[in-house]
C-alpha cells in the first residue's frame, strides 16, 4: 500500500502578525527556492533549514517593497521580479535589496499587471491602458497605447510561446505578438496622393487644379471666391 504524506506549515509560522494577513499566490524560482506573496509582504523559504525570511511592504534598510504584488518572474540573469500597483520592483537575492521602478509621469498610477520577460531579456507587462516594455540595462520605459494595437484591456493573463511570441489577454480580448518586430521604428516615409477635392458642395476636377487649364492660373493652386466657406481635400498615403 502506498501512502501519500502531506506537510503542513501553520500560517504563523509563513507570516508575521498573522492573524491579520491573507495568502496571495506562490513562485518556485529555478534554483528551488520558494517564494510566497500575502497582504504583509515577501517571504522566502529556507528549503534546507524550513524557515522563512520575510520582506515587509514599505521602505526599509533593503529598499521599497511596493504594495499590491500579483506576480513574480525570475528573468534570465536569477533576478526577481515583481509586479504591482505601484510600478515593478527587481529584488538581488545576492543582496537582498529592491529596487522599484516607475513609469514617468505617472506618480501613484503605475499599475502593472502579468509580468513576463521576452527572448532578450526585456520585462513586458499590462499596465492597465495598453503594453509596457521595460529595458532592465537602461533601466528605460516604451509604452504600446490601444492606438498601436495592444488594446486587450485590463488584465494579466499572458504566457510566451514556443517560437518567442507573447501573448495577453485581458478583458476585452486576446493579442499575439513577436516582441523584436514590434519594437521596429518605421523609418519609411510614404508618397502622399490627393484623391478628391471639394469647394463648398462642389466637387473640383484635380487636373484643374494641378494642371494650367480653367480656373488654376498655376501649377498647383485653387482660387477661392468670397463665398467658398469650406475646402475639403482627401489624400491617400
Amino acid at each position: 500500500t502506498i501512502r501519500h504524506t502531506f506537510t503542513m506549515t501553520p500560517i504563523h509560522e509563513l507570516i508575521p502578525d498573522s492573524s491579520l494577513s491573507l495568502m496571495g499566490r506562490l513562485f518556485l524560482d529555478r534554483a528551488g527556492t520558494l517564494w510566497v506573496t500575502s497582504s504583509k509582504g515577501l517571504h522566502r523559504l529556507d528549503r534546507k533549514s524550513g524557515n522563512f525570511s520575510h520582506f515587509l511592504f514599505g521602505a526599509s534598510r533593503q529598499g521599497y517593497l511596493p504594495k499590491g504584488i500579483t506576480n513574480m518572474i525570475e528573468d534570465l540573469n536569477g533576478n526577481l521580479w515583481i509586479d504591482s500597483k505601484s510600478g515593478i520592483c527587481r529584488m538581488d537575492r545576492l543582496h537582498g535589496t529592491f529596487k522599484t521602478y516607475m513609469e514617468p509621469g505617472k506618480p501613484g498610477g503605475n499599475l502593472a499587471l502579468g509580468l513576463i520577460d521576452d527572448d532578450d531579456g526585456y520585462i513586458w507587462y499590462s499596465n492597465g491602458r495598453g503594453l509596457t516594455r521595460f529595458d532592465p540595462r537602461l533601466e528605460q520605459f516604451r509604452i504600446f497605447e490601444p492606438v498601436d494595437g495592444a488594446s486587450m484591456g485590463e488584465g494579466g493573463v499572458r504566457c510566451r510561446s514556443r517560437d518567442g511570441k507573447l501573448l495577453f489577454c485581458g478583458d476585452k480580448g486576446l493579442i499575439i505578438f513577436d516582441p523584436r518586430e514590434v519594437v521596429k521604428k518605421n523609418t519609411h516615409v510614404p508618397p502622399v496622393f490627393f484623391t478628391a477635392l471639394r469647394v463648398g458642395d462642389r466637387k473640383v476636377p484635380l487636373h484643374e487644379v494641378f494642371s494650367q487649364r480653367d480656373q488654376a492660373k498655376e501649377v498647383g493652386k485653387i482660387i477661392l471666391r468670397p463665398n467658398d466657406r469650406m475646402l475639403a481635400l482627401e489624400f491617400a498615403a
